[in-house]
């Protein structure tokens, strides 16, 4: 699931969040992701964003910009 703020808003916040369930087996934390998107013009937008997960049972952290 993909959460955005107002799209008339400069600078509006994201969020992310990916659920996976399997039947009959422990349910696993859920990787997820926040961040803002800066839209300077009608053509031109900046995204970061914070990702966490959890992969084979270690934290992984990361930052994303585009």
């Amino acid at each position: 699931m993909i959460i955005e703020g107002p799209s008339k808003w400069t600078v509006r916040p994201v969020a992310e969040v990916f659920l996976r369930k399997e039947f009959g087996k422990f349910q696993k934390p859920c990787p997820g992701l926040v961040g803002l998107i800066w839209q300077v013009r009608e053509d031109l937008s900046f995204d970061v964003g914070l990702r966490h997960a959890l992969t084979n049972g270690h934290p992984v952290n990361e930052v994303r910009a585009a």
